[in-house]
Protein backbone atom coordinates (compact mmCIF):
# COMPACT_ATOMS: atom_id res chain seq x y z
CA UNK A 1 0.00 0.00 0.00
CA UNK A 2 1.35 3.40 -1.00
CA UNK A 3 0.67 6.00 1.69
CA UNK A 4 0.47 9.65 0.64
CA UNK A 5 -0.22 12.64 2.87
CA UNK A 6 -3.59 14.05 1.75
CA UNK A 7 -3.71 17.47 0.10
CA UNK A 8 -6.61 18.98 2.03
CA UNK A 9 -8.71 21.45 0.07
CA UNK A 10 -11.39 23.81 1.30
CA UNK A 11 -12.24 24.40 4.93
CA UNK A 12 -13.19 22.01 7.71
CA UNK A 13 -16.93 21.82 8.25
CA UNK A 14 -19.17 19.86 10.57
CA UNK A 15 -21.80 17.14 10.19
CA UNK A 16 -23.08 15.95 6.81
CA UNK A 17 -20.50 15.40 4.07
CA UNK A 18 -23.12 16.26 1.42
CA UNK A 19 -24.55 19.36 3.09
CA UNK A 20 -21.73 21.73 3.80
CA UNK A 21 -23.25 23.78 6.54
CA UNK A 22 -21.49 26.48 8.48
CA UNK A 23 -18.25 25.62 10.25
CA UNK A 24 -19.92 25.88 13.66
CA UNK A 25 -23.32 24.72 14.89
CA UNK A 26 -26.29 27.03 14.21
CA UNK A 27 -26.27 28.10 17.88
CA UNK A 28 -22.71 29.43 17.42
CA UNK A 29 -20.93 27.05 19.78
CA UNK A 30 -20.48 23.37 20.56
CA UNK A 31 -22.12 21.58 23.50
CA UNK A 32 -20.20 19.27 25.88
CA UNK A 33 -20.88 15.52 25.69
CA UNK A 34 -22.33 15.66 22.14
CA UNK A 35 -20.53 13.91 19.28
CA UNK A 36 -19.49 16.18 16.41
CA UNK A 37 -18.21 15.11 13.01
CA UNK A 38 -15.48 17.17 11.35
CA UNK A 39 -15.45 16.72 7.59
CA UNK A 40 -12.65 17.59 5.19
CA UNK A 41 -12.14 17.26 1.47
CA UNK A 42 -8.92 16.10 -0.15
CA UNK A 43 -7.66 16.07 -3.72
CA UNK A 44 -7.02 12.88 -5.63
CA UNK A 45 -4.46 13.62 -8.37
CA UNK A 46 -5.07 12.50 -11.91
CA UNK A 47 -4.07 8.88 -12.65
CA UNK A 48 -4.10 7.82 -8.98
CA UNK A 49 -4.91 4.10 -8.87
CA UNK A 50 -8.17 3.27 -7.08
CA UNK A 51 -6.51 0.41 -5.21
CA UNK A 52 -3.19 0.37 -3.42
CA UNK A 53 -3.11 4.08 -2.53
CA UNK A 54 -4.06 5.54 0.82
CA UNK A 55 -4.28 9.25 1.63
CA UNK A 56 -3.34 9.91 5.27
CA UNK A 57 -4.26 12.65 7.74
CA UNK A 58 -3.98 13.37 11.45
CA UNK A 59 -6.69 14.88 13.65
CA UNK A 60 -5.37 17.20 16.36
CA UNK A 61 -7.02 19.08 19.20
CA UNK A 62 -4.91 21.85 20.73
CA UNK A 63 -1.82 20.46 19.04
CA UNK A 64 -2.23 16.87 20.29
CA UNK A 65 -2.84 14.07 17.78
CA UNK A 66 -6.14 12.43 18.73
CA UNK A 67 -6.49 10.11 15.74
CA UNK A 68 -4.93 9.28 12.37
CA UNK A 69 -6.49 7.68 9.36
CA UNK A 70 -5.92 6.69 5.79
CA UNK A 71 -8.56 6.93 3.10
CA UNK A 72 -8.50 5.10 -0.20
CA UNK A 73 -9.62 7.20 -3.16
CA UNK A 74 -13.27 6.66 -4.05
CA UNK A 75 -12.68 8.02 -7.55
CA UNK A 76 -9.57 9.15 -9.35
CA UNK A 77 -9.25 12.63 -10.82
CA UNK A 78 -11.59 14.01 -8.21
CA UNK A 79 -12.22 14.97 -4.66
CA UNK A 80 -12.80 12.67 -1.73
CA UNK A 81 -13.98 13.21 1.81
CA UNK A 82 -12.70 12.15 5.20
CA UNK A 83 -14.39 12.45 8.57
CA UNK A 84 -13.17 12.58 12.15
CA UNK A 85 -15.40 12.75 15.18
CA UNK A 86 -14.96 13.82 18.76
CA UNK A 87 -16.91 14.61 21.90
CA UNK A 88 -15.82 17.56 23.99
CA UNK A 89 -15.99 16.73 27.70
CA UNK A 90 -15.14 20.18 29.04
CA UNK A 91 -16.18 23.72 28.24
CA UNK A 92 -13.52 25.93 26.70
CA UNK A 93 -11.88 26.99 23.47
CA UNK A 94 -10.25 24.39 21.26
CA UNK A 95 -8.18 24.44 18.09
CA UNK A 96 -9.20 21.65 15.72
CA UNK A 97 -6.63 20.76 13.06
CA UNK A 98 -6.62 18.23 10.26
CA UNK A 99 -3.13 17.75 8.91
CA UNK A 100 -1.86 15.96 5.82
CA UNK A 101 0.34 17.45 3.09
CA UNK A 102 -1.00 20.75 4.41
CA UNK A 103 -3.26 21.63 7.34
CA UNK A 104 -6.64 23.20 7.96
CA UNK A 105 -7.71 24.61 11.30
CA UNK A 106 -10.96 25.54 13.00
CA UNK A 107 -11.35 27.36 16.33
CA UNK A 108 -14.31 26.13 18.34
CA UNK A 109 -15.99 27.28 21.55
CA UNK A 110 -17.58 24.65 23.78
CA UNK A 111 -20.09 25.69 26.41
CA UNK A 112 -23.27 24.48 28.02
CA UNK A 113 -26.61 25.71 26.74
CA UNK A 114 -27.32 29.16 28.10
Amino acid sequence: MTRIKADIIGDIWIDDVYQRGPSVPPIGYFIPDKRYYFVYEFDVPENTPSWGTEFTTDFLINGVVINSQGCVPGASNGKNYGVYYTTFKEEGEYLIEISGKNKKQLNVVVKKNA
